[in-house]
């Protein structure tokens, strides 16, 4: 894609509608939330690792379960965030700021600037 070719994947022009209803989750996933405040970045989902490049919400869930996390979350049009859980003083922000488009699916949105979409596996 782009990013591999020095394209600076968190600066985009283009932005597409949030994408918080018809994302496409591996079985046993859900959307936790729309849009949630991630600052500073790693402090929302408890016991958190970051993974790049691997933003989509159906991969980033998908690498997270294998990983043995049962939340997951996108941020920043590139980051994959997987945790334990959310953090008891997580806030909600507007869907509107979890519209970066994602690195590897300029159609979907993949959270936005220390914001983040979460979804969660039951």
């Amino acid at each position: 894609g782009p990013c591999n070719l020095g394209y600076d994947c968190d600066i985009q022009t283009a932005r597409p509608p949030p994408a918080a209803t018809n994302i496409v989750l591996p079985s046993d996933w859900s959307l936790y939330d729309s849009c949630l405040i991630d600052n500073p970045p790693g402090s929302l989902l408890l016991n958190s690792a970051v993974f790049y490049g691997s933003a989509l919400p159906y991969y980033c869930a998908s690498l997270c379960d294998s990983k043995g996390y049962h939340y997951a979350g996108v941020e920043l049009g590139d980051q994959c965030w997987c945790g334990t859980g959310v953090s008891s003083s997580a806030q909600s922000a507007p869907l509107a700021q979890c519209n970066l488009p994602c690195a590897s699916g300029f159609t979907l949105a993949c959270g936005g600037v220390q914001r983040m979409q979460v979804y969660s596996r039951f």
